[in-house]
């Protein structure tokens, strides 16, 4: 993908008139491009967007170093305005963090805070049918389906349809009718190597701007018994995010803070805040709290949950480090919620990890190069990419406008009328055997009198 020129991206041209308001009127005269290309560009940690505005303190700096009023000016040009921005920005995702995690805590108790949170178990459940499937090297990315249609899905993926209901039991009831994304990785792992993607980071840069939910927010809470049932006593409900679960314990670790989209970098990395996380979380990670007869456990995996995952010490207050799931823990999470894949153990040399992964409807984007198009021709309901979302490096060829999956999309169609069709004749039967069983009662009534 060609890079655009300043000319070509007005969103930069006014970023730079804001900037050059405080350069001296001599220094006004040259070219906007060339100025842009030349001193602010390079400075910048990110490239200015209507998604992602430039940092109100990083304009002050950059404004400073034109001013020869300011002692920023001096700075022009040097690496240190880079570190000094560096520290600034440590120190606002410090503060930041600090204060959600004071209105997360329960005399506060603001949902909006909560990054994540334990739905139920997998193998587990008080829904029987939630379980894993036998493994056989599946694997998709992303996969758009219909969620509440299972039909909407390749058959050698339907086994998993009973986790999907388990997400969705906990969702909006007009979410099944709308275009989720699925993801299954079942595959054996080298030992010391992670089986997703490693390095921390969000999922937060694939959301609509208009979508309601923000990324995800936690509606309800599940009620996890203090004495430990092994399942959630009462469901949780969310609107939006993404749901996770993994077959082995501690592959994949989730930290209890929200992540605002301008400290995002590229494709959701945020491996540069993993210093301030550890400040603000400053305890080894370990597993959510659990118990057994009465005691605390650490390591045995009959151990049962107790409580909200992300209080300790009696609900009183917030874990202050990094949570590893244990396997068959099927969590829900926001889209900024920093996580990451943990490389496998030697506990699980060998075994074949499943992972599992639910990403709500509302994506922004949904990436050609990195995602598994669903044969049926169920479509995602949102903008298709042809490019590397790392890099911006086409990679996947753009289909011609006259066969852009027209085929595909009627026979996706065409299984999701289909789908409907059925629940709407079950309805009408229902219906019908309702309207017989009060006919028959009233006959009996009428008989009796």
């Amino acid at each position: 993908m060609e890079k655009k020129t300043p000319d070509a991206d007005p969103m930069k041209l006014g970023v730079l008139r804001d900037i050059l308001k405080g350069v001296p009127a001599r220094d006004r005269d040259h070219d906007i491009s060339d100025y842009f290309e030349r001193f602010i560009t390079p400075k910048l940690p990110f490239t200015p967007t209507a998604k992602t505005p430039l940092h109100a303190t990083l304009r002050v700096l950059l404004i400073g170093t034109s001013d020869e009023g300011s002692p920023f000016a001096k700075l022009a040009g040097h690496d240190v305005l880079e570190l000094i921005w560096h520290f600034v920005r440590h120190e606002w995702a410090r503060r930041f963090f600090t204060e959600q995690r004071v209105r997360r805590a329960p005399k506060v108790n603001d949902r909006s805070s909560i990054a994540f949170a334990h739905v139920d178990m997998i193998n587990g459940s008080r829904r029987g049918d939630a379980n894993w499937p036998t493994p056989n090297g599946r694997y998709c990315n992303m996969m758009p389906f219909c969620m509440g249609n299972k039909m909407t899905l390749p058959e050698e993926f339907r086994c998993y349809f009973p986790i999907v209901e388990q997400c969705l039991a906990t969702l909006p009831k007009a979410d099944r009718e709308r275009v989720g994304y699925l993801t299954v990785h079942e595959s054996v792992v080298e030992k010391g190597t992670p089986q997703r993607r490693g390095g921390l980071h969000t999922e937060g840069f694939v959301r609509e701007a208009c979508d309601t939910s923000t990324g995800g927010t936690c509606l309800k809470e599940p009620y996890w018994h203090r004495w430990g049932f092994g399942h959630a006593i009462g469901e949780g409900q969310f609107d939006g995010g993404i749901f996770m679960a993994s077959n082995l314990s501690d592959t994949t670790q989730v930290y209890n803070v929200l992540v605002p989209e301008e400290l995002v970098g590229k494709g959701g990395d945020i491996e540069h805040l993993r210093s301030t996380l550890e400040e603000v979380l400053p305890h080894p990670a370990r597993r959510r709290t659990t118990i057994r007869n009465g005691r605390n456990r650490d390591t045995d995996d009959q151990e049962f949950p107790i409580g909200p995952a992300d209080l300790n010490d009696g609900y009183m207050k917030q874990v202050s480090w990094p949570i590893k799931l244990r396997a068959n823990e099927l969590f829900w999470m926001t889209d900024h919620t920093p996580h990451e894949s943990l490389p496998i153990t030697d506990k699980d040399e060998g075994k074949t990890r499943q992972f599992f992964r639910l990403v709500t409807p509302g994506v922004d984007v949904w990436y050609a190069a990195h995602s598994t198009p669903n044969p049926l021709g169920i479509q995602p309901e949102c903008r298709i990419a042809y490019y590397d979302k790392f890099t911006g490096k086409t990679t996947v060829e753009e289909p011609k406008e006259d066969v852009k999956g027209e085929k595909a999309a009627r026979h996706g169609e065409r299984f999701y009328l289909h789908g409907a069709l059925r629940s709407w004749r079950a309805s009408i039967k229902q219906e019908r055997e309702a309207r017989q069983r009060i006919n028959r009662f009233i006959r009996r009534l009428i008989a009796h009198v």
